[in-house]
């Protein structure tokens, strides 16, 4: 499969390998995961993802000296070893984890992206007119072809906010402001919006960061306990 295991800080490992190797690792990384990807998922693209999700989760929590079984809740989301926090996203190209003790991480989001421009019909959904101003501020004329950022920046919150609050925010219930941009990335600040997102966010601050890798665009939110 060839994942990449990689330590962020301590007690927090990420890995990330491509779609189709790690979806076929995982019957001998996460066997436990095949039984359910049969049980719940009738299309093949579908069941690939969630076995390759479940396969790089594996290769991190191995690297965290955790039991690498996920199970999966009634809604979908994974649900991870006592001990421990994480998050799983996938592209069609590639599928990422990040799992932490929760002893030092109190929540973790993560998603991938195609390096591509938000379509148009997404973009309208996704992008408070907030969120476009930020990007053009902080991109300028490139600013069109990160409004993917945007999407995984929210998604990211949704992940991190969803477990550890029980919140379920729409799209428009948060913008994003961006920090701190080079070559390869750079960071973001999620704000809440709605009486229901600033409830969610409330004693915390929600900072994450972002970066190009592999013909895509990551974001992470890592919240400390």
């Amino acid at each position: 499969m060839q994942a990449r295991a990689q330590a962020l800080r301590p007690g927090l490992w990420t890995a990330c390998a491509a779609l189709v190797p790690a979806a076929d690792a995982a019957a001998v990384l996460c066997p436990a995961a095949v039984p359910l990807a049969a049980r719940h998922y009738r299309a093949p693209a579908r069941r690939q993802a969630f076995l390759a999700g479940r396969a790089v989760a594996a290769t991190a929590l191995a690297a965290l000296h955790q039991p690498t079984a996920v199970g999966r809740a009634a809604d979908g989301a994974p649900q991870w070893p006592a001990g421990v926090v994480g998050s799983i996203a996938h592209d069609g190209a590639q599928a990422v984890a990040v799992v932490g003790l929760s002893r030092h991480w109190q929540a973790l989001g993560v998603d991938v992206e195609p390096d591509l421009p938000l379509p148009e019909d997404a973009a309208s959904l996704v992008l408070r007119s907030e969120d476009e101003a930020a990007l053009a501020q902080h991109f300028g004329p490139e600013a069109p072809r990160y409004g993917r950022l945007v999407f995984g920046a929210k998604e990211c919150v949704h992940k991190a906010l969803h477990p550890w609050r029980g919140a379920w925010l729409e799209f428009d219930a948060v913008r994003i402001e961006w920090q701190g941009r080079t070559t390869e990335g750079g960071e973001w600040l999620a704000l809440p919006v709605s009486a229901e997102a600033k409830t969610a966010f409330a004693d915390t601050r929600l900072q994450g960061r972002w970066w190009r890798q592999d013909g895509a665009l990551f974001t992470l939110l890592t919240v400390s306990a």
